[in-house]
């Protein structure tokens, strides 16, 4: 799932997990930077991260959907993981307001 990367760093930051995302990432610069630095550097890191799934995704290596989109593509959510319990789409959770977005 892929999200605007303002988005992702905000809704990490928010939640202490920053760092830690920044070290499974390997970005040591968005580690160790503040400010207005860190968050550039983390994002540069996101974005490329992003870039290498949707590779994988036009080459049918991986499933990659958008946060906007999980629940108009729910159905390709339940064929991709081999889900064929109708209650799967049946009781798709709601689609919730977002709290940590950016602006």
């Amino acid at each position: 799932m892929t999200g605007k990367p303002e988005d992702v760093f905000a809704s990490l930051r928010r939640r202490g997990w920053l760092r830690d995302q920044a070290a499974k990432l390997g970005l040591p610069r968005a580690l160790w930077l503040t400010g207005r630095a860190r968050k550039a550097a983390f994002i540069a890191g996101v974005e490329a991260q992003a870039e290498s799934f949707r590779a994988a995704a036009e080459s049918g290596q991986v499933l990659m959907i958008d946060y906007e989109q999980i629940w108009d593509r729910k159905a390709e959510i339940a064929r991709w993981f081999g889900i064929g319990d109708p209650a799967f789409l049946a009781d798709f959770p709601e689609r919730r307001g977002r709290t940590g977005q950016s602006v």
